[in-house]
């Protein structure tokens, strides 16, 4: 019986740690506002290689955010290149 109550004190100690650390994570993401852009514009190129349709979706997806990406509105340039079988 002991050990059984040992046992449960011990979870539940391990829940309580858990739930902080899951908040004090989760507070740090929230202020997390990223890297500032600092420069008048950039240049990205990106490289597809193969004919996966996932690696092409991955390629179109981060062109996406970083369109989108409101720190960058105006200030980027983006080109592709694929070249596959």
């Amino acid at each position: 019986m002991r050990q059984l109550s040992l046992f449960i004190l011990g979870i539940i100690l391990l829940a309580t740690a858990s739930a902080q650390t899951t908040d004090n994570i989760l507070a740090k993401n929230k202020a997390y506002t990223g890297a500032k852009p600092i420069r008048k514009n950039y240049r990205a190129i990106y490289q597809l290689d193969n004919s996966d349709p996932k690696s092409i979706e991955k390629a179109i997806r981060n062109i996406n955010n970083a369109l989108t990406d409101p720190r960058l509105a105006g200030k980027i340039q983006i080109e592709m290149i694929a070249f596959s079988g």
